[in-house]
């Protein structure tokens, strides 16, 4: 078998088991989502954790919001920060976004202008969010040049890790 065969064929099975993979992801945060709108929250958290574990990234975000939110008793910020985490780390930019809302309130976390900006700016840089801007802005006037300096710093270490995988993070 030639290499070229050899690639084809392997880049065929590795999608196509990628495919699968998401799928499954899909089809559970499509579950947890239908429920969600019928505000069945109990089953929209089990739905969503079974996704969320396969690193749904959507699903993930969807954890946060129902943390966040209380919709499965008393709000519980610390919980809804650790989801909107993995989801931002993940790449999802909504959840960028309600990251750097808990960290500008100290929300379930120690209140962070440095990272607060970070994650605005990235909201605001990879999905072009006016709102993020604003925040990002916003937040820029009360903070020191060097930590802004030190917020973008840590924005740009987040893109090169995520897209080119090389970063000091």
């Amino acid at each position: 078998m030639s290499v070229l065969r050899q690639f084809v064929l392997a880049f065929f099975l590795a999608t196509t088991a990628m495919h699968a993979w998401a799928a499954a992801g899909d089809e559970e945060f499509d579950r947890g989502y239908d429920a969600f709108v019928s505000r069945d929250y109990a089953k929209a958290m089990q739905w969503w954790q079974q996704a969320a574990q396969k690193e749904h990234v959507r699903a993930q975000n969807g954890l946060g919001v129902l943390y966040r939110d209380g919709d499965l008793g008393e709000p519980d910020k610390k919980r809804a920060a650790y989801w909107f985490r993995r989801s931002a780390e993940n790449g999802y930019v909504y959840a960028m976004y309600s990251l750097a809302m808990l960290y500008r309130d100290g929300d379930g976390v120690a209140r962070d202008d440095v990272e607060a900006h970070k994650w605005f700016n990235l909201a605001s840089a990879l999905n072009f969010d006016p709102k993020a801007q604003f925040q990002r802005d916003l937040i820029a006037r009360r903070m020191s040049p060097d930590a802004v300096a030190e917020a973008e710093k840590r924005a740009q270490e987040w893109l090169d890790a995520f897209f080119f995988g090389s970063s000091s993070i």
